[in-house]
């Protein structure tokens, strides 16, 4: 019997390409069936770059295809919630890149349907799944580091004021900073820290236009959090640490400082 899970990728930008397909690589009962996005030029690279023997820029069409099981969600944030819930609908898995959605109700339809539908659904928190989070994880688990005392996350990188395209319309994204690069540290926090009682939080916006194109989302954010446990938590992510690199090549730290180490 072949157990193997068809997946479709829609949403064909770098994060798809970068991430997700190898990811794919190391599940050796997936196969890459589709790709799909809006831009004709996108689907064309993907399928260049995968060789996904089906392409589309109808996610209707893709989700309603007896060979897709699964669905990779790697779009705007605007059009999320559209294409989760028709996957859904069709009996397909989802996975879905963060931000979830546009508000707090749209991503709980999102979890609703899924979980009525009983399938499997999960965002693209990824990071959980590294070596060194997952040792983080369990020595806290362990007890090697006693008693959590704080936590404390600090992504920082200079994006400028270049156009970052539809990341900076709120319309388009909903969240700026906070949904990008914080969500992810939120998701440290929770994972290694459990629920957090009471955050207190701000944000600032200090282009209102990136290279002509108007700037409405925040490009920094920083937070100060109280767990259940008691312990104290500090996140900041800002994209105008100026001279300070992006990506791979600036300050991305996850702390923890416990009663017997750090």
């Amino acid at each position: 019997m072949n157990h193997t899970i068809g997946v479709a990728l829609i949403g064909c930008g770098g994060i798809a390409l970068q991430n997700h397909v190898p990811g794919l690589a190391f599940c050796p009962d997936t196969q890459l069936v589709a790709v799909c996005d809006v831009d004709p030029a996108a689907v064309e690279r993907a399928a260049r770059a995968t060789g996904a023997p089906v392409q589309s820029t109808d996610y209707h069409e893709i989700v309603g295809r007896d060979d897709v099981h699964a669905v990779i969600i790697a779009t705007p944030n605007v059009t999320h919630a559209p294409i989760a819930f028709a996957a859904i609908a069709a009996g397909k898995h989802v996975l879905c890149e963060k931000p979830l959605a546009m508000s707090m109700e749209e991503s709980r339809g999102m979890w609703i349907a899924a979980r009525d539908a009983k399938l499997r659904h999960m965002v693209a928190f990824t990071y959980r799944f590294t070596p060194a989070m997952r040792l983080m994880r369990r020595w806290v688990q362990d007890g090697f580091i006693g008693r959590p005392f704080h936590f404390r996350s600090l992504r920082l990188q200079d994006w400028g004021a270049r156009d970052i395209g539809w990341r900076q319309v709120r319309a388009q994204a909903a969240t700026g900073e906070l949904g990008d690069m914080l969500s992810h540290r939120i998701d440290f926090a929770h994972t290694l820290m459990g629920p957090m009682r009471e955050v207190i939080a701000d944000q600032r916006r200090f282009h209102p236009e990136r290279e002509g194109a108007v700037s409405d989302l925040e490009d920094w954010v920083g937070a100060i959090a109280r767990f259940d446990s008691g312990a104290t938590g500090t996140l900041e992510s800002s994209k105008v640490a100026t001279g300070i690199g992006e990506g791979g090549f600036s300050p991305d730290r996850c702390e923890i400082a416990g009663e017997k180490g750090s």
